[in-house]
């Protein structure tokens, strides 16, 4: 297998009632990008990238932050 399709293979799959799925929601509606979430949280957005596809799960401390942020 070629290294993308086996990376590709390893992302978790998101359920659609999950975390991701609602703040991904959310975020559409207030028209805010994966950055402007990262910086408003104060974490790199290669971090949240990675929480938004399922590589990594984040802490409980970025979530309530996301939580707060969204809100």
């Amino acid at each position: 297998r070629c290294g993308l399709t086996q990376a590709l293979g390893l992302m978790k799959q998101i359920p659609e009632d999950s975390w991701v799925s609602r703040t991904r929601a959310r975020m559409k509606e207030l028209g805010i990008t994966q950055a402007q979430l990262a910086a408003g949280i104060g974490a790199l957005p290669s971090r949240v990238g990675h929480y938004m596809s399922g590589r990594n799960e984040p802490p409980l401390a970025h979530l309530m932050l996301i939580a707060r942020y969204l809100h």
